[in-house]
């Protein structure tokens, strides 16, 4: 994105900070003073959008509303002279929980709670206020340690609803699949709280094992794991933790939403009295990372697929192909321990024909290093 404007309002904008499917965040600062912002703005692929400029309107209130301890804090929102959305929000010092899991060995239970356990006291007072996040992952969890002391603060509330609004019953959704619940993915029931506690449910099982719970080589296989919440035990995976883990997991990622956690205070109570059996976490072994590398490249697939079909209804027909060494995985792998080769993916509607470049959608954002995105007409 070229900004015809460096500066909004009396911010001046210095870098890009990160860029998403809507939006971009660029760290600005004050002439007056040392304070160091983030302002947020639409990607200018979806910033003409009336739906899309409504969703980023009560992002901005939400958080204005909010005012809680971990929630990322937002001082001022407007348009600039270009028209283009924007929010200024403090900026949050540290790094992605997402970042973390890539270049760490898996976490102990300990370090796990760490996380957690002031991310669901934060979610508790987001909650208390009628809202729900709906896109809690790794990603929208900064960390950053204060002498002895982590702090966890969420960020990104692009998708969240208040938990009055009506279901989502017209085939789209938004949001990340891995860490939707059944209900939230289906849409079959209006947004709640429990759709939050699902996603922390899905990022433990992911601190503690590498892997993610519901997968698949597919979008419809993904959504059919979704649809069994068969997870396998964690224990299968780390022998070292206690059977109650397993019993845990299996409360709080339980296809029946009554049979959950219905409060974040108690899965706090639940993951407080969990043993710590664990004194260090075992490194992933390199037959898991090689697969885990194959499941980052088809996550990327599956998730431009997914908006494409479901959230911006454009068919996009795409392919993935990649160089002959990958040295730096999409997500979540460690360069050290990425497979040699992968094979081409192609979706399920690769045969359909493109759109044209005015269909407001771009594929570079998503493109991760030493890979590349073609369109087939």
């Amino acid at each position: 994105m070229i900004l015809q404007s460096t500066s909004v309002g009396r911010l001046v904008l210095t870098s890009l900070l990160g860029r998403g499917g809507m939006g971009l965040v660029f760290s600005a600062s004050c002439p007056d003073s040392e304070r160091e912002f983030a302002v947020k703005m639409l990607a200018p692929a979806v910033a003409q959008s009336p739906e899309v400029r409504a969703r980023f309107e009560r992002e901005a209130l939400i958080l204005g509303s909010l005012g809680a301890d971990g929630v990322v804090q937002v001082h001022d929102h407007g348009e600039t002279p270009d028209g283009v959305p924007f929010m200024v929000m403090d900026r949050v010092a540290g790094r992605s929980l997402d970042k973390l899991l890539s270049r760490k060995r898996l976490l102990t239970m300990r370090e796990t709670r760490s996380v957690l356990l002031p991310l669901l006291r934060t979610l508790a007072a987001v909650h208390e206020s009628g809202v729900s996040h709906r896109d809690i992952k790794p990603a929208n969890i900064m960390l950053h340690c204060r002498g002895r002391r982590r702090e966890v603060t969420l960020i990104d509330f692009g998708v969240a609803e208040t938990c009055t609004a009506a279901p989502q019953n017209d085939g789209r959704t938004a949001g990340t699949l891995h860490y939707m619940s059944p209900e939230q993915a289906f849409g079959t029931a209006a947004p709640s709280p429990r759709d939050d506690l699902w996603a922390i449910a899905v990022v433990a099982y992911q601190c503690l094992t590498g892997l993610l719970p519901f997968d698949g080589a597919t979008l419809r296989e993904l959504c059919q794991a979704l649809d069994r919440c068969e997870a396998p035990p964690v224990t299968r995976a780390r022998p070292d933790l206690s059977p109650a883990v397993d019993a845990f997991f299996r409360k709080a990622l339980n296809r029946k939403s009554s049979r959950r956690f219905a409060t974040c205070e108690a899965m706090i109570a639940a993951l407080t009295a969990l043993p710590c059996t664990d004194t260090k976490a075992p490194r992933r072994p390199r037959a898991a990372a090689a697969g885990a590398c194959q499941s980052a490249v088809r996550s990327v697939v599956r998730e431009l697929e997914y908006r494409s079909t479901v959230v911006c209804r454009t068919p996009w027909a795409m392919r993935l192909t990649t160089e002959r060494a990958v040295r730096r995985p999409p997500v979540r792998v460690a360069a050290h321990s990425a497979v040699r080769t992968l094979r081409p993916l192609t979706p399920s509607h690769a045969t359909r024909p493109s759109p044209s470049p005015a269909s407001g959608c771009s594929l570079r954002t998503a493109v991760a290093p030493r890979a590349r995105w073609e369109v087939q007409s």
